[in-house]
């Protein structure tokens, strides 16, 4: 009953906002679920009720069952571990030369080792690593995570005589490596965690939210050799956050493809809000060009190479102060985000 009170809302909202019947809004809905199964909410979401979508274009939006068929005919399952997997992510990213941030090791209880070969599996052999280095910051990721969870930043400090890590989300919070692993990641440790060198962004993205690394999302394809960027977006985190995803809270930047200036800002969900200065820093962001623009799509359109029968990606790029950086590639992107860019999935899919 909560879900059809929700979908009446919305129902009421665009007539009052855009002047489109219930009537109306109802007989498509029924329609498109009826064609092509469409459900109610994608309806909203997608933004199919408007009046200058034909309707040869709302019927090429997909559930999720339809999507599931396409990304298993584009990326076969047997492939996509090469990009589930953190690890072997960044050693094929690290192999091809792709700027990625800097491997410093990877943590697994027995198993694990840094990347000169040391074994890396104890808080203690941890607190060798952090000392040793000349990094000022470090992340840890799940090594098979996603939506960013799991994900941990940290400050290295060494000005005393035990190495301490201070958690970026919780400034102030300094504390001992031994401590700090079993406060922050030893409930993380079961599938291992990958440990990279925080990446520094651009001022430019610095400036919208700087708590968190504000990433591109490029959407490409490969059909037969030839890359297409489909669609880019921008995340950007809210509250202070240390990441940008909008599972967490995170914002929308829509961008024109062509020149990476920003034209929109806005919240996630079927019903989001629009902004032209991030809400919460006071951030102009909308009008904004990003740097290194022609870098970010020649690399989003090049790193499909280091992934054999990878033919459909989300690209997660940074852009630091030299240039983009790659974070990761999703083999199975979420459905919803295609819908930013308001064509017919199917058609981008084809």
């Amino acid at each position: 009953m909560s879900k059809l009170r929700q979908i009446v809302g919305y129902a009421r909202h665009i007539r009052a906002e855009h002047g489109i019947g219930l009537v109306t809004q109802l007989a498509e809905m029924i329609y498109l679920y009826l064609s092509r199964g469409l459900g109610p909410r994608l309806y909203y979401s997608a933004i199919l009720w408007r009046r200058d979508m034909p309707m040869r274009d709302k019927q090429g939006y997909l559930n999720g069952a339809r999507y599931q068929k396409c990304l298993d005919r584009l990326n076969p399952v047997q492939y996509r571990k090469l990009c589930q997997h953190k690890l072997a992510e960044k050693s094929l990213l690290i192999m091809m030369g792709f700027p990625t941030a800097k491997f410093l090791g990877f943590y697994k209880q027995d198993t694990g080792c840094d990347a000169s070969g040391r074994l890396l599996c104890t808080p203690a052999s941890l607190e060798s690593l952090l000392a040793d280095g000349d990094m000022d910051a470090v992340c840890f990721k799940l090594a098979e995570g996603w939506g960013g969870r799991g994900f941990t930043a940290a400050k290295v400090d060494r000005s005393g005589p035990v190495t301490r890590l201070e958690n970026l989300a919780f400034p102030g919070d300094g504390l001992p490596v031994a401590r700090f692993f079993d406060k922050y990641l030893a409930a993380h440790t079961e599938s291992g965690l990958l440990i990279e060198e925080y990446i520094r962004q651009h001022e430019v993205l610095a400036a919208f939210h700087g708590s968190s690394v504000n990433t591109l999302r490029i959407l490409t394809i490969n059909r037969g050799g030839e890359v297409d960027v489909l669609g880019i977006l921008l995340r950007v985190g809210r509250n202070g956050a240390v990441v940008d995803n909008t599972e967490q809270g995170g914002l929308i930047a829509e961008l024109d493809p062509e020149t990476g200036t920003i034209t929109a800002l806005r919240s996630i969900g079927v019903m989001p809000e629009y902004f032209d200065r991030h809400p919460d820093t006071g951030g102009e962001v909308c009008g904004v060009q990003l740097p290194h623009w022609s870098a970010c799509i020649s690399l989003s359109k090049s790193v499909m190479q280091a992934f054999p029968h990878l033919n459909y990606a989300g690209i997660d790029v940074a852009i630091g102060p030299d240039g983009p950086v790659i974070l990761e590639l999703n083999p199975q992107p979420d459905l919803a985000g295609s819908r930013v860019f308001r064509s017919p999935p199917a058609r981008l899919l084809g």
